[in-house]
């Protein structure tokens, strides 16, 4: 067997492997190196940094020095600086470690930490850790006084990326700075006839400061590449590294250092078709090949790359050893090379769970890297051959949304035997959009819900109101002749009967039975003698009193719609014939109806088997009147308590109202009873001839209105019955054509609205 070595001219200079014997040239080197450390930094003093590394133990000395304004003060502990000349002070601080260079444990950094104390000084940051020799601490004066650096060798290991375990650490180096600001300008002299040399002296150029070191885009990816613990995908992430920066700077120390650290990468063999193979090379630094009688060419095609043509193969062994003496060990150890056996690597499909990988041939185990912009994201391993994987996509805990690049390599990280760009399409699960999304659509079929069923109650609202009107009784007035005599006494006038209620069945028809007997028997009635015919009480004061109270004049009105705290409706839109032209709704009054109406019914609702009452009050407020208009301003709901009420009727004695009308007027003595609210749950708006006693026994001047409530239609239908210039009242017959009820739900909104 005989070894030919291929040693090839490598003109990127690489640093050869070091020597582990003595040689003279490497101690004139040392010495040589140390003569001008010591020139450099003759008299400067030092802390000592010692510590255990993994096989030996390192000892560290560090220097510093301090320049401000052109001066370097070595090894100084105490200053006195003018910073009129200049602000910046650059802090120097050297590494130097015993032996012929750096430790050879690229996870051990080194480095300082600094603090400020006096307030003079702003530091741009306290750490400062990496594995460069030379450091700066560039810190800036901002006024005069003393100020103190305490500054704290130390050594690092790297544990995990961005997480670092102290190994060692120095005594602190201790600076004190005397900080003083001599650069105001003193008025010269009045008079004086001396001349001044340095008038016609040139201006010096203020110093240049180095600047704070920053640190390159190489160092930092080189920094994250090494960070990574396991060491297949650190060896991953090394080859991405000089793979991107190898060709732009090809003498780079990183570059170097990164090439020595992975293994030397191969193909698998081409056969030519000719009795020669093809192998590509990469990641090389020196080459050794052992033929083994075989001819071989070596041609390089790139940075750290070569063409392997390998001919001569009528050997029975097959196989060629191949070693990079310039690598680091392990990576130093012979190869050896199949050139007749061939992995076939197939990826047979994914899917948003996992991907599948065949193999076929070759040796297992074989390590299987995800990628993305050239960093390792995940590791797997096949432990077999001839078979397919399915590999997890979750695995991947530090994967990102988007593609991903595969490779498949050999047990040894070395032989690359499949290469995919962006073949690996993973989304992340985003727990958080997710949910964002289902409220979303719980709240859009939360809202189509309501609306139809808002649109549902008010298709059967509109259906029961036709068959209210459909099966509406005979007017018992055609009756009246024939089964009594013609009373003494003309009744009044009476309104006409309202709509019967809808249909229903069982205890609810007698009691709707009950009730139309009820009403029939009060519309024959002469309204004069109502059991509701009192006298409301009053105080010492007089009618006139109480009238110039109730009654404002033309400035306290517009006063009160300046505010902005009304809502208005104009009666003659409603009533063609109206002596009350307008009813402007307090806020306050709106708000108290509103959360009265809501409670009253939701109350009843539950205690009366989904039957709701009517309900009502009192308005009370101001009046202003002149001989075209009369205005209405309704700043009080008072609640009433009547003596029973049920679905289609409310009812009030003599004696509720007698009570409930003197507090009121104790209550609020400067309002006027402007009129009352009562409901219609789903019998529709209109004055019934209950309605119609109880407003002529009680209500009986010309700006006395009832407002009248549908509570049970989907937008609350409102209407404000008012009176006609022949003292009637209106009713549903007067409406003005194609005159809608107004919607209380529009009315409430409008004066919330307003209150925002």
């Amino acid at each position: 067997m005989s070894i030919v070595p291929y040693k090839v001219k490598n003109t990127t200079r690489l640093p050869r492997r070091t020597s582990l014997f003595f040689s003279p040239g490497r101690a004139v080197y040392s010495l040589l190196f140390c003569f001008f450390i010591g020139l450099s930094w003759e008299s400067a003093a030092q802390k000592v940094l010692s510590f255990d590394g993994a096989t030996q133990k390192y000892q560290c000395n560090v220097y510093w020095t301090v320049e401000h304004a052109s001066t370097v003060h070595k090894g100084e502990t105490a200053f006195n600086l003018d910073i009129s000349q200049e602000k910046t002070i650059a802090i120097n601080i050297l590494f130097i470690f015993e032996g012929s260079g750096l430790p050879g444990e690229n996870d051990i950094e080194w480095g300082f930490q600094v603090n400020e104390s006096g307030g003079s000084i702003t530091l741009p940051a306290n750490m400062n850790r990496n594995r460069s020799t030379k450091k700066y601490l560039i810190v800036k004066a901002t006024k005069g006084g003393t100020s103190t650096l305490t500054i704290n060798p130390k050594v690092w290991r790297r544990v995990d990326v961005g997480n670092y375990t102290e190994l060692a650490h120095a005594d602190p180096i201790v600076l004190t700075f005397n900080l003083t600001d001599k650069g105001q300008a003193v008025p010269a002299p009045a008079n004086t006839n001396k001349p001044n040399p340095a008038a016609n002296r040139p201006n010096k150029p203020a110093p240049v400061q180095p600047a704070a070191p920053q640190i390159s885009e190489e160092e930092k990816a080189y920094n994250e590449a090494v960070g990574i613990e396991e060491k297949s995908r650190r060896e991953s992430a090394l080859k991405s590294f000089v793979a991107k920066f190898g060709a732009k700077n090809a003498n780079s120390p990183l570059v170097a250092k990164a090439l020595r650290a992975i293994p030397l990468g191969q193909s698998q063999p081409t056969d030519n078709n000719d009795g020669t193979y093809t192998y590509t090379l990469t990641n090389a630094v020196e080459l050794k090949i052992d033929s083994n009688s075989l001819r071989v060419q070596l041609e390089k095609t790139g940075f750290a790359a070569y063409k392997l043509t390998i001919s001569g193969t009528s050997d029975t062994l097959n196989q060629l050893f191949i070693t990079d003496i310039g690598k680091d060990a392990p990576y130093n150890q012979t190869k050896t090379l199949k050139f007749k056996e061939r992995v076939i690597v197939t990826l047979v499909g994914q899917d948003s769970d996992s991907f599948r990988i065949k193999v076929s041939g070759g040796t297992a185990p074989f390590i299987v890297f995800l990628s993305q912009n050239g960093f390792p994201r995940e590791r797997y391993e096949i432990t077999k051959t001839d078979s397919v994987f399915a590999l997890s996509k979750a695995a991947c805990k530090i994967c990102e949304d988007g593609a991903h690049t595969l490779e498949v390599y050999d047990s040894e990280n070395s032989t690359q035997l499949f290469s995919s760009t962006d073949a690996i399409d993973i989304e992340k699960t985003n727990y958080i959009l997710n949910f964002l999304k289902i409220v979303g659509i719980l709240l859009i079929l939360t809202f189509v819900v309501i609306r139809l069923r808002q649109a549902r109650q008010k298709r059967l609202y509109e259906d029961k109101l036709r068959q209210k009107k459909a099966r509406q009784p005979e007017p018992p007035a055609a009756t009246t002749p024939v089964a009594s005599p013609t009373p003494a006494v003309a009744p009044p006038p009476v309104a006409a009967a309202p709509a019967a209620p809808p249909a229903i069945t069982g205890q609810d028809l007698e009691r709707l039975q009950e009730t139309l007997a009820e009403t029939e028997a009060a519309a024959t009635e002469p309204p004069a003698q109502p059991k509701m015919a009192i006298k409301i009480r009053t105080d010492s004061k007089s009618k006139q009193e109480q009238s110039r109270r109730k009654f404002i004049p033309a400035e306290a009105m517009q006063a009160l719609l300046r505010d902005n705290k009304h809502y208005t409706i104009d009666c003659r839109d409603m009533w063609p014939d109206t002596t009350l032209t307008h009813v402007h709704l307090n806020q306050h009054t709106i708000t108290g109806l509103d959360r009265f109406l809501r409670t009253q019914n939701i109350h009843e609702i539950t205690e009366t088997d989904n039957m709701v009452p009517e309900i009502g009050g009192f308005l009370l407020g101001l009046i202003h009147e002149t001989e075209q208009s009369c205005e209405v301003f309704v700043e009080e709901f008072v609640p009433i308590s009547p003596e029973s009420h049920n679905t289609f009727r409310l009812e009030f004695s003599t004696e509720s109202l007698v009570n409930d009308l003197g507090d009121i007027q104790d209550k609020y003595p400067n309002s006027g009873l402007l009129g009352w609210f009562h409901t219609h749950p789903g019998h529709g708006l209109f004055l019934s001839s209950p309605d119609m006693a109880i407003h002529e026994g009680f209500f009986k001047e010309k700006y006395q209105f009832a407002m009248i409530i549908d509570s049970l239609s989907p937008d609350l239908d409102t209407g404000f019955f008012t009176r006609k210039h022949s003292s009637d009242m209106n009713n549903q017959d007067g409406q003005a054509a194609d005159e809608k009820w107004l919607a209380w739900t529009e009315i409430e909104k409008t004066i919330r609205r307003k209150d925002s």
